[in-house]
């Protein structure tokens, strides 16, 4: 895709993707202190301490994975407007959305700076991004895509 002269038109940048996280956060932990209590209750014995790490664990790759997989963004991201695609601006495969959930580990451990890259990377891209080879992107962005696809597509006829 050719840039357009403002991307800020195109890619989503660092605060707005804060906001988002943040709201998946709230939303992540809302669902896992209710199954958690539900499902080990409130015992403190060190199996269920292992439960609860592994419950978390299946909760963040349920919610995060799957959601950014089917439907391109989480609820964050749609509550804030932005979308997760590939490069070319399409639905990012299986593949790239796990990887792109595991390399947010290492993202998150080297003081964040995985995350703060996204500041100041030109399409606005964190380690895990670039790793799995996907942008975060405004949802006006992926209209004009598809607006200048049909547009090529009648010309080509």
């Amino acid at each position: 895709m050719a840039r357009s002269k403002n991307s800020k038109d195109i890619y989503s940048g660092f605060w707005v993707r804060l906001c988002a996280l943040m709201t998946d956060i709230i939303i992540f932990f809302s669902i896992a202190l209710v199954c958690e209590y539900f499902i080990v209750g409130s015992s403190h014995e060190l199996n269920a301490t292992l439960f609860r790490f592994f419950l978390k664990f299946a909760i963040s790759l349920a919610y995060f994975w799957i959601l950014q997989t089917f439907f391109m963004g989480t609820l964050g991201k749609y509550a804030f407007g932005i979308r997760l695609v590939n490069r070319s601006f399409s639905q990012p495969s299986y593949k790239q959305m796990f990887t792109r959930w595991l390399m947010t580990i290492p993202s998150a451990l080297v003081l964040c700076a995985g995350f703060f890259s996204v500041g100041w990377h030109p399409k606005k891209q964190g380690w895990h991004d670039r790793i799995a080879k996907t942008v975060v992107v405004t949802k006006n962005a992926i209209r004009l895509k598809s607006t200048k696809k049909g547009t090529q597509n009648k010309n080509a006829a």
